[in-house]
């Protein structure tokens, strides 16, 4: 086919798509770490099948109903499974981070929390705050 064909203009229409999905992933990438990885691969899946479905109607020419209920339905389960994921990442996100504010203030005064006294065998403020990933809070 030439550039006039059904992928050249598969191609134009969704490239952006995929540049827009490749900046957003950069930025979310530090949700990643603390997103739940089997919603994230069951939306990624969800998303790929609707992808493939979209290119066999749209480039192919199987242009059946399957593939259009499939297409939608792939994304908004897809998108919705994504958004389960970016949610509770975000949650759990902000929870380690008011503990870790906890630990921290911990560490700076050099007094535990509620004043009660560190057992034996407990790591120091330092080496918990380091071992829950914590990054410094302003």
């Amino acid at each position: 086919m030439g550039e006039n064909g059904r992928e050249a203009r598969y191609r134009r229409e969704s490239g952006g798509i995929v540049i827009g999905a490749v900046i957003a992933g950069y930025f979310m990438t530090p949700l990643f770490s603390r997103a739940d990885p089997i919603t994230l691969a069951m939306g990624g899946a969800a998303l790929g099948l609707s992808l493939f479905s979209v290119y066999q109607w749209a480039v192919v020419g199987e242009k059946t109903n399957g593939n259009k209920l499939t297409a939608y339905i792939g994304m908004v389960l897809g998108f919705g499974l994504l958004a389960v994921a970016i949610w509770s990442a975000s949650s759990t996100s902000l929870a380690l981070d008011r503990r870790c504010l906890v630990v921290q203030e911990e560490m700076l005064t050099g007094r535990r929390a509620g004043g009660a006294e560190r057992l034996s065998g407990q790591p120091n403020a330092a080496e918990l705050f380091q071992a829950m990933g914590c990054r410094p809070q302003f």
